[in-house]
C-alpha cells in the first residue's frame, strides 16, 4: 500500500538565489529609507535654529516686509540647508549600493535574480508614485541638488499677518520699549510661520500623503538611482 502526503505537507518549491536576491535588495532599500528619515529628523533642528537666528537680527522694516513674502524667505532659507542634506544622502546611498555591487557577482545567476527582483525594491507604499514620476534615466552621477531641492508654494497656505506691521508702525511714537516688545513678538511670528513652512516642505507636514515634500522626493530618487546602477551593472 502507498501513501501519499497531503499537499499541504508536500516540499514547496524555491529558489534560494532569488529569495537571497530579494533579501539583498530589500534590506539596501529599507537601510536607504531609515537613514534619510533620520538623518532628516535630526538635522533639522539645525533649521529651526538658522530660522530663528537669522529672523532675530532683522529690522523692523524688514520683518514687516517678510510677513508679507513669507515664502520667499523660507525659500531662502530652507533651500542651503536642503542642498546639504541631499549631498549627504546621495553621497551615501551611492557609497552603499557600490557596496552592494562589489559584494555580489552579479554577471552570474545571482544577477539576473537582482534584476527580476528590482520592482520589488521600487514599489514602497506611497512613494510608488513618486518613484513612478521619475524621469526613466536617473543616476546618482548626473543629479544635481538642484534637482533635487524644491519649495511647493501651490499646496502651502500661508495667511497674511499683517497686524505685526501694523503694530509696529503704531506704536513707533509710543517709546522705544513698545518698539521693542512689539518687534520680538512680530519676530517670533514670523519665525513660527517659517519654521512651519520648513516643516510642510521638508516633511509634508499638513499635507497628503503623497504629496511631494523633500523627505519622499529624497527617498524616492536615491531607490530610482539605486535601481537603475544595478541594472546598468548585471
Amino acid at each position: 500500500m502507498c501513501f501519499r502526503s497531503p499537499p499541504e505537507f508536500e516540499t514547496i518549491a524555491f529558489d534560494l538565489n532569488e529569495l537571497e536576491a530579494r533579501i539583498q535588495l530589500l534590506d539596501w532599500r529599507d537601510d536607504e529609507l531609515i537613514a534619510i528619515t533620520n538623518q532628516l529628523e535630526d538635522a533639522f533642528p539645525s533649521l529651526v535654529s538658522s530660522i530663528e537666528s537669522h529672523i532675530a537680527k532683522m529690522s523692523a522694516i524688514r520683518v514687516t516686509r517678510a510677513q508679507l513674502r513669507a515664502k520667499t524667505l523660507a525659500k531662502e532659507l530652507i533651500e542651503p540647508w536642503a542642498e546639504e542634506q541631499c549631498r549627504e544622502a546621495l553621497a551615501r546611498a551611492e557609497e552603499s549600493i557600490s557596496t552592494l555591487v562589489g559584494e555580489l557577482d552579479l554577471k552570474t545567476d545571482l544577477g539576473d535574480h537582482l534584476h527580476a527582483a528590482l520592482p520589488a525594491l521600487l514599489g514602497v507604499g506611497t512613494l510608488t508614485a513618486s518613484v513612478a514620476s521619475l524621469p526613466a534615466v536617473v543616476s546618482f552621477a548626473t543629479v544635481t541638488t538642484s534637482t533635487l531641492v524644491f519649495f511647493s508654494t501651490s499646496a502651502v497656505s500661508v495667511p497674511l499677518l499683517l497686524a505685526g506691521g501694523v503694530a509696529l508702525t503704531g506704536l513707533s511714537l509710543a517709546g522705544m520699549k513698545g518698539v521693542d516688545y512689539a518687534l520680538d513678538k512680530s519676530r517670533s511670528r514670523l519665525a513660527r510661520r517659517i519654521i512651519n513652512l520648513a516643516d510642510t516642505a521638508v516633511f509634508g507636514v499638513g499635507l497628503p500623503a503623497d504629496s511631494p515634500a523633500l523627505i519622499t522626493k529624497l527617498q524616492a530618487f536615491v531607490l530610482k538611482a539605486g535601481a537603475n546602477k544595478l541594472e546598468e551593472t548585471s
